[in-house]
């Protein structure tokens, strides 16, 4: 018998929606449990926080940008190496809260999905029906 709003487990090998939480993406393991819409808001915030960061990150590249960058190799790399520090020192903070943001969904995520699969694994198997009455 499987938890509402779930359905059994069609891929041979039982733990694979918690290898899918683990290392694809935070709710897919829910989603290949029949989860869906566990699985698309883990997946959503997970990949809307890196989103969040990227373009603020993305944002703060621009504003660094010289117009008149250096065409040649030397300055080209010094420049890059200058905007890659001064991004990093901005935006300290910023990528300590979506690393913890990130791990607190991707946890919880891989968890919930062991926590679903080990459940459906502990239930007793129901009896075949006889076809025979």
């Amino acid at each position: 018998m499987t938890p509402p709003g779930t359905t059994p487990s069609k891929s041979r090998w039982p733990w694979t929606p918690v290898l899918l939480s683990l290392l694809v993406c935070p709710g897919l393991g829910q989603w290949s449990l029949g989860r869906r819409l566990s699985g698309f808001i883990q997946g959503g915030l997970a990949l809307g926080i890196l989103a969040v960061f990227l373009v603020a990150a993305y944002l703060d590249i621009l504003t660094l940008m010289p117009e008149e960058p250096p065409l040649d190799p030397a300055g080209m790399l010094s420049l890059s190496l200058d905007i890659t520090h001064q991004v990093m020192a901005r935006n300290r903070t910023r990528f300590l809260v979506t690393c913890l943001a990130f791990g607190v969904v991707y946890a919880y995520s891989a968890a919930e999905a062991f926590w679903l699969v080990w459940r459906e694994r502990r239930r007793p198997a129901p009896a075949a029906q006889s076809r025979l009455r």
